[in-house]
């Protein structure tokens, strides 16, 4: 499932023992798979700063798109097939290689994986990206 979604609320937390940023996403536009997951649907990015009680928590990955602020748009990449864990509102993003930050329609962010493949040039706008894997995706098939 190839889609873009809007962050609608972060919350700061844990998953098991790992700190990091809880979104919940809204589906906007699928590039490929379900048209029909249009309700809210939750990830999880192990970076984020923010406290628990008193205590600060700094949690970075090198490898992760930036976070995105609420208002902002992601771009996912989820395999609903391949694990019976996609079939709820909690998406699993494959680690880093899963998510891109769209920051407005201006900055696009991207985990380190896609900035090391060899390209010579990265998409520098929502839209630039969004031709590019709509491109890839063509020519997958």
């Amino acid at each position: 499932w190839v889609f873009v979604a809007k962050v609608t609320v972060r919350k700061a937390g844990f998953h098991r023992n790992i700190p990091g940023i809880l979104l919940q996403i809204h589906p906007e536009e699928t590039i490929k798979g379900p048209a029909d997951r249009s309700s809210a649907h939750f990830i999880f990015m192990p970076i984020g700063v923010f406290e628990i009680g008193t205590t600060g928590i700094c949690k970075t990955h090198p490898s992760y798109a930036n976070l995105p602020e609420i208002g902002d748009e992601v771009l996912l990449f989820i395999d609903l097939e391949s694990t019976w864990r996609e079939q709820g509102e909690f998406l699993w993003t494959d680690e880093e290689t899963g998510i891109v930050t769209i920051h407005g329609s201006k900055e696009v962010s991207f985990p380190r994986n896609f900035l090391t493949n060899g390209k010579s040039t990265k998409p520098a706008t929502r839209e630039e990206l969004l031709r590019r894997v709509q491109e890839e995706l063509r020519g997958s098939r």
